[in-house]
């Protein structure tokens, strides 16, 4: 019985190395079966919009960057997922919110970008243009802004053409939020 069972073991291990091998070419590597995500680069797909790997991996960093700054001691792998996962679901919801603006048709004009440019600094250069008041001294930022070169206007503007949009889908949403007193008094008894 037992010698049957080692001679029949090296066809039963030679068939199971070539079923591997099999599965590896025609449905890992080709996909025969037709069901991966679509080209290349893609990880997945929001609403029939691919959710690109470069995009996943950009935010990935900065979170892990932002993580990493943030402690002292490495990184855990339970983190290391957590980081995974939040990255993952920072760019569906920027896949998201692309969607809204369309479906909504909220656009930005080249005038609303140059008046915001010119009139309401970015939060991250805000500390560096505070007057005396704590206020925004906006003669030291207009010169700021004409002396950059013009790949960093193109960088401001890119945070404009971003930023603007979500601006206005934000008060489209939160425009419509009322609450009456009555509506209050009856969702603070039940």
């Amino acid at each position: 019985m037992m010698r049957q069972m080692r001679e029949a073991t090296k066809p039963i291990m030679l068939l199971a190395a070539i079923a591997f091998v099999a599965l590896m070419v025609f449905e890992w590597g080709m996909d025969a079966s037709g069901r991966s995500t679509g080209g290349p680069g893609e990880i997945g797909s929001v609403n029939g919009r691919p959710v690109m790997y470069e995009s996943y991996m950009s935010a990935y960093r900065q979170l892990y960057d932002q993580v990493q700054r943030s402690q002292e001691e490495l990184i855990s792998s339970q983190q290391n997922k957590e980081i995974e996962d939040a990255a993952f679901d920072e760019v569906v919801n920027q896949l998201l919110i692309l969607q809204e603006l369309e479906r909504r048709g909220i656009t930005v004009t080249d005038r609303e970008i140059s008046e915001a440019a010119q009139f309401n600094p970015p939060e991250y250069l805000r500390p560096q243009f505070a007057n005396d008041a704590g206020g925004l001294d906006l003669a030291a930022y207009q010169s700021f802004l004409y002396s950059l070169p013009p790949e960093q206007l193109l960088i401001l503007e890119a945070y404009y053409r971003d930023v603007i949009p979500r601006g206005k889908l934000l008060r489209q949403v939160t425009s419509g939020i009322f609450v009456s007193d009555a509506e209050l008094w009856q969702a603070y008894r039940d």
